[in-house]
């Protein structure tokens, strides 16, 4: 079973259900806390470019 939070075609809808079903069915062989390292690098590295290319004020 997959959730969706946008709708999309029905073709890429099928390949995410399809995906996420063998995600699903592998979990006990892929550690749920290495995809979450991987998901919270992702979002950290996004913030520090982030924070990186800000402009700051110079005294």
């Amino acid at each position: 079973m997959a959730t969706k939070v946008l709708v999309e075609p029905k073709k890429s809808s099928r390949a995410f259900t399809d995906l996420v079903d063998f995600a699903n069915s592998r979990l006990s062989y892929i550690p749920l806390d290495l995809m979450l390292g991987f998901f919270v690098a992702g979002v950290l590295n996004r913030f520090w470019y982030l924070y990186n290319i800000i402009g700051f004020m110079d005294k």
